[in-house]
């Protein structure tokens, strides 16, 4: 597990989010008769994709490294610090504090996978970024398949991830370590 390349996708999703705002404006993205370089479909097609594929590439390899740690006895920092909220008529709850692992599963589970732009009136014109937040629905495995609906802040998905990589990076270098000399000497 290349754990530099997890904290450059978290980089990357971070200031993705925070960057939203000053990309649209700088090449108005909202306002088709003044577009420079990229389109409103341009914008939101390569955002969601980015976005899409190292989520789930990160939920994924997040997952599998705190199992590796557990079936270590390693303990690890997995805190409820991302603030969810229900959505939707699917909607769980009005809001609730949940943890990286409880958030992984449902990325790497969810049906629907949703960046939701915003905008300000503090502009003229229609000016829309992605300002951080995600949608993501799905069902629940079981007989009945209940659904779910919620967003939260790719921020704060970010930082618990990093918060996590802090605690058990040298545990996780480790664990590399043995796996590789394992391969070199069967």
């Amino acid at each position: 597990m290349d754990i530099g390349s997890l904290k450059e996708k978290l980089f990357i999703l971070n200031n993705l989010a925070l960057s939203g705002e000053l990309f649209s404006v700088r090449y108005f993205i909202g306002e088709s008769e003044l577009q420079r370089h990229y389109s409103d479909l341009d914008y939101h097609h390569f955002t969601k994709s980015i976005v899409s594929n190292y989520a789930i590439e990160l939920a994924v390899k997040l997952r599998n490294a705190a199992e590796m740690l557990q079936e270590r006895g390693i303990s690890y920092v997995n805190d409820k610090n991302i603030m969810c909220y229900g959505a939707g008529q699917h909607a769980f709850s009005k809001k609730k504090e949940r943890d990286l692992f409880w958030v992984c599963n449902k990325i790497i589970h969810a049906k629907i996978f949703r960046i939701d732009t915003v905008g300000s009136r503090k502009y003229k014109g229609n000016f829309k970024w992605w300002g951080g937040d995600l949608t993501l629905a799905g069902t629940l495995m079981g007989k009945k398949q209940t659904p779910w609906e919620f967003f939260f802040s790719i921020q704060s998905w970010c930082e618990s991830a990093i918060i996590f990589i802090n605690s058990c990076e040298a545990s996780l270098c480790s664990i590399n370590e043995q796996s590789e000399d394992r391969a070199t000497y069967s």
